[in-house]
C-alpha cells in the first residue's frame, strides 16, 4: 500500500481532531505523535496519530483511576 497518500499537513490533522494545531505541532517536534518532518512541514497520517492519542489518553486515565481510588479509600 502507498502510504504517501495518507500523509496530511499537520493542520489538516489538528483541525480533524478538533486540537490546537501549535499543541500537536509541539507534539509532534518532540516525537510524541508519529509524523514526518519536510523540510519546514510535519506529515502526519491521521489514523496513526488518532491512534497513539487514544492509547495515551487511555494510559493516562488508567493511571490517574488507581491514584484517585487511593485518594478516596475509607480508612479508618
Amino acid at each position: 500500500m502507498d502510504t504517501s497518500s495518507r500523509l496530511l499537513p499537520l493542520n489538516v490533522v489538528a483541525r480533524r481532531l478538533r486540537v490546537p494545531v501549535r499543541w500537536l505541532r509541539v507534539e509532534a517536534d518532540a516525537g510524541r505523535i508519529p509524523s514526518l518532518r519536510a523540510h519546514n512541514q510535519f506529515l502526519c497520517d491521521f489514523e496513526a496519530v488518532e491512534t497513539a492519542l487514544l492509547e495515551r489518553a487511555r494510559r493516562h486515565a488508567t493511571k490517574t483511576e488507581g491514584s484517585r481510588d487511593e485518594q478516596h479509600a475509607y480508612r479508618p
